[in-house]
């Protein structure tokens, strides 16, 4: 996505890099230059909150990688130099660090690189015995990895971390890899791969299985992606001498629905998704970019379960009994996830007439409920039991509500939720009657982007983000600030702030989406008390687990759990398949992370976060 648009990005034999909008099919500015050979790889990032590609040239006059900013063209950094031709490109996050791998025509090596230093992160990875140019990545057990193919005709799994080989090599091919892709297919980690045998074969990452094995056309090979169609994991493939694009089952491996006919010669193929379709994007002979939609015919069963559009917040709470996580979506709905089982509780809550933005749950007469708010400037509250909406929307916000906290009041016998808006008023709603409490107070900032409430010297209070980097306290039974001394300025806007209750007291942690480092407070003076080394954070949480208070923490791809009394990382960074928009905490102790349009359970994060720091839970979805 590049400025809230679908985009391609492609390198060809004019030594150029080409951006191209997937809805209209022109291309976006200029060619970027800089390269002096063939772009023979292409892949994109986020690096230092910008839209990156990470391009690698090969032959006899340029056999670099290097970094272009996505919005403007230029080029970030110096080149990445190789002594061989650059033949393959990929990327990932690394404990919230984006990395490059790369490989090269002739070496049996695969190199990773610290894109925000232009450093190697780690020494060469080696054990091939001939060139590896088929990468990909994946994560296993919660541990971000390198897989890579050979011509010697061996898949190897590396460990992203410490640079170590996991496990055995795969083997089967009889000749070497082609092309390599990964996905996650009914939650566990898979590999394709094709080879220079003419088929192409499915593994699980985890077992080093091989599941499937089926012929291709092309005698060295298909080039693959992988997508979602109507709910289905697939594989898309495009091979060199037949000018069709086939469509697999992941599961089974074997064809489905008809080729897709009218391509040319085909060297790079990638997927999309394009107005809610998934898309095929192929390079062919000639240069010229083409894109199919993939289509396989009328889903069957049961209607998708999933959000259609990207889930922007999360809370967890209990129903009759049953942990669950309640999700608010771009596509306007609320739905009430069962952690235990992955499945939905109810049907889709609507209701709200724009993206849902902020989500948090109480209970009110005894009741789990929800609170929502939306672009559609209302607060909106929910029966998590029936799906059923309670009481006419709170309808005095006249802009998009950002965040929203909730909590019961006055021994239980009142709660009340506090939503913050982009028309800079902070608003405090009794969840009984709906009616105000107190009067709204207006920012002398912006907007109001975080709040969290908690109970402080047996007072509910909420916990609100400022726009010098602080923190400040209202009182929820008035609406008014607690008058208390805070900190001055400080830094730049808080736009993340999570607040969990520690032995000492109630403990926040706060973060301005920047290069600015995560600070933790002390609710109780308003001080900070420390700093955690993290920055660019997409999505914060806090809890208390086994005694000890946390933060969950979300930046690019990947999520983070950090101790909030020692400052100290705790356990592996996890990877996911997406940008990470927003985590939670449930009430049973997992962790619960969004990405896209998707949902992961890290199940039961008292497992997850050991005593010695460790990670032993799973990731389920």
């Amino acid at each position: 996505m590049l400025n809230g648009r679908p985009v391609a990005v492609t390198g060809g034999g004019d030594n150029t890099v080409r951006i191209w909008d997937l809805t209209t099919g022109q291309q976006i500015g200029q060619p970027i230059t800089g390269h002096t050979d063939s772009v023979w790889a292409v892949a994109t990032t986020v690096l230092d909150g910008r839209p990156v590609a990470v391009s690698g040239s090969g032959g006899s006059r340029d056999n670099t990688v290097r970094i272009w900013d996505l919005t403007t063209g230029q080029q970030v950094g110096q080149p990445l130099t190789h002594d061989d031709s650059l033949r393959a490109v990929t990327t990932a996050v690394v404990n919230g660090r984006p990395i490059a791998l790369t490989g090269t025509f002739n070496e049996p090596i695969v190199r990773v690189w610290d894109l925000g230093t232009g450093e190697q992160r780690l020494e060469p990875l080696t054990g091939h015995t001939e060139s590896a140019w088929s990468l990909a990545t994946a994560v296993i057990d919660g541990r971000p990895v390198a897989v890579t193919g050979s011509h010697d005709g061996t898949v190897r799994i590396w460990d992203l971390t410490t640079g170590q080989q996991v496990g055995q090599p795969l083997t089967g091919h009889t000749k070497g890899m082609k092309t390599l892709v990964t996905a996650v297919v009914r939650g566990r980690p898979t590999a394709v791969t094709s080879g220079y045998d003419a088929t192409v074969r499915i593994w699980d990452l985890t077992t080093g299985q091989q599941l499937s094995e089926s012929p291709t056309h092309d005698p060295d090979g298909a080039r693959l992606a992988t997508a979602m169609v109507n709910d289905l994991p697939v594989v898309v493939s495009a091979e060199f001498d037949e000018p069709v694009v086939r469509v697999r089952d992941l599961v089974t491996g074997k064809q489905i629905g008809e080729s897709f006919t009218g391509q040319t010669r085909t060297y790079a193929v990638a997927t999309a998704v394009v107005n809610g379709q998934p898309v095929a994007v192929t390079g062919a002979e000639g240069g010229t970019v083409r894109v199919s939609a993939l289509t396989i015919g009328k889903p069957t069963g049961e209607p998708m379960t999933r959000h259609t559009g990207q889930v922007n917040a999360v809370a967890a709470t209990v129903v009759d009994g049953h942990p669950v996580a309640v999700t608010g979506s771009a596509d306007e709905t609320v739905r009430v996830w069962d952690l235990s089982t992955g499945e939905q509780v109810i049907a889709p809550v609507t209701g709200h007439t724009g993206p849902v933005t902020a989500v948090a749950t109480t209970t009110v007469h005894s009741r789990p409920v929800a609170v929502t708010g939306s672009t559609d400037h209302t607060v909106r509250l929910w029966d998590l039991a029936t799906g059923k909406q309670l009481g006419a929307p709170c309808t005095a916000h006249t802009n998009t509500i950002r965040t929203i906290a909730a909590t019961a009041t006055d021994t239980g016998t009142r709660p009340v939720a506090v939503s913050g808006s982009d028309d800079r008023t902070i608003r405090v709603w009794d969840l009984a009657t709906g009616a105000q409490v107190g009067v709204p107070r207006k920012s002398d900032e912006r907007w109001i982007h975080a709040l969290a409430t908690v109970s402080l010297r047996g007072q509910p209070i909420a916990v609100t983000g400022t726009w010098n980097g602080a923190i400040r306290l209202r009182y929820l039974t008035t609406n008014r600030d607690t008058g208390a001394r805070l900190a001055a300025r400080i830094g730049k806007p808080v736009k993340k702030l999570a607040v969990t209750t520690g032995a000492e007291g109630p403990i926040a942690i706060t973060s301005c989406t920047t290069w600015e480092k995560a600070k933790v407070w002390d609710v109780t003076t308003g001080q900070p008390i420390g700093e955690l080394p993290i920055s660019y954070v997409n999505a914060l949480a806090a809890a208390t687990v086994g005694g000890r208070p946390i933060a969950v923490i979300g930046r690019y791809s990947s999520v983070e759990v950090w101790d909030l009394t020692s400052f100290q990382q705790i356990g592996p960074t996890m990877t996911f398949p997406d940008e990470v928009t927003a985590v939670t905490a449930g009430p049973t102790g997992d962790i619960i992370v969004c990405f896209a349009q998707d949902i992961a359970v890290l199940t039961n994060a008292a497992r997850v976060i050991g005593p010695d720091g460790t990670s032993n839970g799973n990731v389920t979805g």
